[in-house]
């Protein structure tokens, strides 16, 4: 079989790019633009010839307008994604908020009372 044949396994992070990319209808070249990542690079990222870095994830991430972050939790291969939820259709200021009592949730300390003066009468 030739090398351009293979069937190449690909990233289920990078899958969910490519299912975003393909429900907008953008193409490699737009994509390019928009990252200033070459065509070659993108194609070879999005058909799993090539790992893709995190960097490069987060740069394609930005250009689509997608936390990159979602683009983890929403992996198909996970089994325990089902308390994951997609924030990303979800109004801006939502989605802070949900940021905000997450981030929370899993301050290890929580905010400080001050306390009331006693005063002798």
């Amino acid at each position: 079989m030739r090398s351009d044949q293979m069937k190449y396994d690909i990233y289920p992070p990078v899958q969910v790019i490519r299912d975003e990319i393909f429900s907008r209808k953008l193409t490699v070249g737009k994509i390019s633009a928009l990252t200033n990542l070459s065509m070659g690079r993108l194609r070879n990222i999005l058909t799993g010839r090539t790992d893709m870095t995190i960097r490069e994830r987060d740069i394609i991430c930005q250009s689509l307008g997608i936390y990159p972050g979602d683009v983890v939790l929403q992996r198909e291969d996970l089994t325990d994604n089902k308390g994951f939820i997609d924030v990303r259709h979800f109004p801006e200021p939502l989605r802070e908020a949900i940021r905000t009592l997450i981030n929370a949730l899993h301050d290890p300390k929580p905010p400080r009372r001050k306390r009331k003066k006693v005063t002798a009468s």
